[in-house]
């Protein structure tokens, strides 16, 4: 989606989302990152999840305040917030979402690559 998305808005961020709540060593699945972004880690669930963590909490509202900078400014960088590289179609960064957050980049550029010539024909 960044590699599409980038032809036309250049202000494109991709992320990687890595962090269960109160689960460090559980892969991260589809909607995991739902509690976090919406501050909800304390809330019922239909996926149910052990009780949040300090770092969940913390990571939680360093991922809210990126989510509004982005909406207020199209920029989810900021005073005290883990640098978030612009995406770029010739390294494919990302921002690793979990503890610790990090930088990173071609993240499954193979199969990407493959898919990409795939749907392009």
């Amino acid at each position: 989606i960044a590699r599409g998305s980038a032809l036309h808005q250049p202000k494109t961020f991709a992320y990687l989302f890595t962090r269960r709540v109160g689960e460090a060593n559980v892969p991260a699945t589809h909607s995991d990152d739902l509690p976090f972004v919406f501050g909800s880690l304390e809330q019922p669930s239909f996926m149910p999840h052990p009780a949040a963590t300090p770092a969940d909490r913390k990571l939680s509202a360093n991922v809210r305040q990126a989510w509004r900078r982005f909406a207020e400014t199209g920029d989810p960088n900021g005073p005290g917030l883990t640098a978030w590289p612009q995406y770029n179609r010739a390294t494919d960064p990302y921002l690793e979402i979990g503890v610790p957050q990090r930088s990173g980049t071609a993240f499954r550029k193979p199969q990407l690559d493959v898919l990409e010539k795939f749907y392009s024909q």
